[in-house]
């Protein structure tokens, strides 16, 4: 299966468990989108690395280390940006966060799957 499918299966599931954590009020919501999000995030990052190549971009060692190092700065940066937007709007600001976060990932990969990036 291609990195593209993947992505665009795990996002599915983080979508369909950011609108449970966002709209659900009980605690049978909260465990089951907690486990949906985890199930979908856990295999996120080997497709990142991997889809480049998969459009035909070679990567060298340099642009894999700044790859590395991008998405350990969002690693840093969104957790942040959510706990201060928890702060000013409350609890639920976190889940639609997450939700916003969601759907501009499946934009993208929707983006990469339409493009003829590397084919040409």
């Amino acid at each position: 299966m291609q990195p593209q499918t993947y992505l665009l299966v795990d996002v599915a599931i983080a979508l369909g468990a950011s609108l449970v954590l966002s709209m659900g009020k009980s605690l049978g919501a909260l465990w089951l989108g907690s486990a949906m999000m985890g199930v979908a995030t856990a295999s996120m990052f080997p497709p990142c690395v991997s889809l480049p190549q998969a459009l035909g971009i070679s990567l060298s060692g340099g642009l894999t280390s700044l790859f590395v190092a991008g998405s350990s700065v969002g690693g840093l940066v969104v957790p942040y940006v959510l706990s201060a937007a928890m702060d000013f709007f409350g609890p639920r600001a976190l889940f639609l966060g997450m939700l916003i976060i969601v759907v501009a990932m499946w934009a993208l990969i929707t983006d990469f799957n339409s493009c003829s990036c590397g084919s040409g």
